[in-house]
């Protein structure tokens, strides 16, 4: 990671290229898995749509995907027709926020899912064979060490305006499950089974689950910390000094 860093971050003359050669493979990587392996096998069980679309995990992936994808087109772009200087458009600014969003949320997942859930199905005897599958390895082990090596290698830093956006992001999911959890109640259906501490039937629901909620915003803003605090040591590490004031004026004025 750190020889990755420096290889970018020192304006060597290929590291557009490789910026883009290893943002098309992770794509096509992911794309290949979901296409191939993960929704094929899903669509085995009983109610595979509750977990593609009911999971927190899955749906982190798919913004993971649509990342690498925008990513990918817009390295292909800046090697096709250079930097532009001009202000960032639409596209890469939505971009730069998924870039930080899906860091944060890419290793959220990862450390609550082997750190509390993997954990206390063991605790609570549940069969763990499908934890530990390869479709579990990608979506919360692989996910985490693509965004790491794509924070080495790219420019990007953390803006703190975009903070909303990665709290956001777990206020959302827990008010579409919910939502989910309520039409599927109303349709007569069981709820879905992956975050049966979500059911809307407990009594004590109207309290837990906002108390879930702040707890996972609270654990994003903790991540979020811990990123921003290693953006400082890449800037200072891995950043030409002639342009180091330049990009920490930049991130304390944008």
């Amino acid at each position: 990671l750190f020889f990755c860093g420096y290889f970018v971050q020192t304006g060597c003359v290929y590291s557009f290229f490789v910026v883009i050669l290893y943002r098309l493979a992770v794509f096509t990587l992911f794309l290949w898995l979901f296409c191939f392996r993960i929704y094929p096998k899903l669509a085995t069980h009983d109610g595979s749509w509750k977990i593609i679309f009911g999971t927190f995990t899955l749906l982190n992936a798919k913004l993971l995907v649509l990342y690498f994808g925008i990513g990918t087109y817009l390295s292909w772009k800046t090697v096709c027709y250079g930097v532009p200087l001009e202000r960032a458009n639409w596209l890469e600014r939505i971009f730069y926020m998924l870039a930080e969003v899906e860091l944060v949320g890419a290793f959220s997942v990862t450390i609550i899912f082997w750190c509390v859930l993997y954990p206390g199905a063991i605790i609570k005897g549940i069969e763990v064979k499908n934890m530990t599958g390869l479709i579990s390895v990608v979506v919360h082990v692989f996910n985490s060490v693509v965004m790491l090596l794509e924070f080495a290698v790219n420019k990007l830093d953390f803006n703190l305006h975009h903070l909303p956006y990665i709290l956001v992001w777990p206020c959302f999911f827990s008010l579409y499950h919910n939502i989910l959890h309520l039409v599927l109640e109303l349709a007569g259906h069981d709820h879905c089974p992956n975050y049966p501490f979500f059911a809307m039937s407990k009594p004590w629901s109207s309290l837990y689950i906002p108390a879930l909620t702040l707890g996972f915003v609270l654990f994003h803003l903790g991540t979020y910390r811990v990123f921003n605090f290693l953006e400082k040591v890449k800037i200072e590490y891995f950043v030409d000094a002639k342009h180091q004031s330049e990009v920490i004026k930049q991130i304390k004025t944008d």
